[in-house]
């Protein structure tokens, strides 16, 4: 009997029981039994409590708090991008789009709460350029050279990450800068027919 609880009307002296918690057997058998104090009942409850002045629970909570992230300068935020631009683009070979997909941002969501999604367009002017340095190109291209392209895996992913870094040198300022500070430079593809 310990989720039970009763009470005795005080009008007929019948012991009521209901559910912890719960008084819709109390107020069922004053409407049923004693409908004259139950409507009695029913207005005195709407005046001490109309509806239109009920509190809200904003009004007594406050508005719900927003999910905190990571500032800019945070390790953890730092460590992410980091993981996302080595692993996923640079290596895997995946688009910069990745970042902006809206999948993308909810499982990094579910990877780590406080992690804010980097941009692409943050990706290409201030990680890249500090990352694939003209050494960089000149080992992918070794990798090219020492595997041949006959059939190896090595090889087209070499090249298509070759490919990538001469998209940025000819897309970003900063990297062609880069690029040029070190007397290196990828010249432009010429179309033929």
């Amino acid at each position: 009997m310990s989720n039970k609880w009763c009470a005795k009307c005080t009008v007929c002296s019948i012991v009521i029981k209901d559910t912890t918690k719960t008084t819709s057997n109390f107020v069922k058998h004053l409407q049923t039994k004693h409908s004259k104090q139950y409507d009695e009942w029913k207005q005195l409850k709407t005046k001490e409590n109309p509806v239109s002045q009920q509190r809200s629970i904003t009004d007594r909570f406050g508005e719900p708090k927003r999910r905190k992230t990571y500032p800019s300068s945070h390790s953890r935020q730092k460590e992410l991008s980091m993981g996302i631009v080595k692993h996923l683009i640079a290596e895997m070979g995946l688009p910069l789009s990745l970042v902006e997909r809206n999948s993308f941002k909810m499982f990094m969501k579910l990877v780590d709460n406080k992690y804010k999604c980097i941009s692409r367009r943050h990706i290409t002017r201030s990680m890249l350029p500090g990352k694939h340095t003209a050494i960089n190109i000149l080992n992918e291209l070794n990798k090219v050279i020492k595997f041949g392209l006959n059939n190896s895996k090595t090889a087209t992913t070499a090249l298509a990450k070759v490919a990538t870094i001469a998209k940025f040198s000819h897309k970003s300022s900063i990297f062609a800068d880069r690029l040029e500070n070190i007397k290196l430079s990828i010249p432009t593809a010429n179309e033929t027919r």
